[in-house]
């Protein structure tokens, strides 16, 4: 089954911007648990760093991980229909018969 890539992409990238709301949403209700709870995942967040978040820092985020996802997923998508083109035999690809098998 071949991929609408554009499709796969816009869908993935809309999942990926609930997901940072939601992630946004937990630092804007509980920044210090948030901060706590991301420090035990991304060991590279300093403890006295401060977490908050504005809307212009909000909407820039928002806007950078529905494009990053867009390519990814686009990118991983057309692969996708790369590989399963090359997986079928190239008779099959050009006539639109199906296969007969002659009795001899």
């Amino acid at each position: 089954m071949k991929l609408n890539a554009w499709a796969f992409g816009n869908a993935a990238g809309l999942v990926m911007c609930v997901y940072y709301a939601i992630c946004a949403g937990f630092i804007l209700l509980a920044p210090q648990t948030s901060a706590q709870a991301f420090r035990y995942l991304f060991r590279e967040i300093p403890a006295d760093s401060a977490v908050s978040i504005t809307l212009p820092n909000f909407l820039i985020g928002l806007v950078m991980m529905y494009a990053i996802a867009v390519v990814l997923f686009w990118s991983i998508a057309r692969v996708y229909n790369g590989l399963i083109a090359e997986e079928q035999p190239k008779e099959l690809l050009r006539s639109s018969h199906p296969p007969t098998v002659q009795a001899h």
